[in-house]
C-alpha cells in the first residue's frame, strides 16, 4: 500500500479531502503504467510463445504460428520452464501438456489470449504442445 496513504489513514488530522488527493495522484501514476506497451508484445502477432518467467519475461520459447506439434525437449530445451503464455493468433487456439508427445494433463490456450502466470499447479509443468487448425478447439 503506498505510504501517502498509510500515514494519511493513521493521522488523526485525516480528511476526505487528503485522502481523494493520495488516490487521485495513485491512480495517475497508474495510469501511466498501463501506456507502456505489454511485455507479451515482444511475441509477434500471430504466433505463440511461451515464457520462463510470470509477466512474459525471461527466456522465450516460440511455440509456433501454424498446426503442428512440439515437445519442448532436446533442441528448445524449454522443457518443465513456463511460467507464463501467450497465444497472439486470432486463428489458431493450442494447448499445451504435462508430458512429451502431447500426453498427460493439459491446458488449452484460447487463441488471442495470454496469461500473465500459470499458477502454483501448471506453473514449469510443460512439456510439448500442439496447435489446433482453428480457434474453437478451447471452447
Amino acid at each position: 500500500m503506498n505510504l501517502d496513504i498509510l500515514h494519511a489513514l493513521s493521522s488523526k488530522r485525516f480528511t476526505l479531502k487528503a485522502l481523494s488527493s493520495v488516490l487521485l495522484a495513485s491512480t495517475l501514476g497508474a495510469t501511466a503504467a498501463w501506456a507502456s506497451t505489454p511485455a507479451y508484445e515482444t511475441c509477434n502477432v500471430s504466433n505463440i510463445c511461451m515464457w520462463s518467467e510470470a509477466d512474459w519475461v525471461g527466456t522465450r520459447l516460440f511455440v509456433g504460428n501454424a498446426p503442428g506439434e512440439k515437445n519442448f525437449t532436446g533442441y528448445s530445451n524449454f522443457n518443465d520452464m513456463a511460467s507464463s503464455w501467450a497465444n497472439r493468433s486470432i486463428s489458431y487456439d493450442a494447448r499445451w501438456y504435462y508430458d512429451v508427445d502431447q500426453a498427460g494433463d493439459n491446458r488449452c490456450m484460447n487463441s488471442n489470449v495470454q496469461l500473465a502466470w500459470m499458477g502454483w499447479q501448471d506453473n514449469e509443468e510443460a512439456s510439448s504442445s500442439k496447435i489446433y487448425s482453428t480457434n474453437n478447439k478451447c471452447s
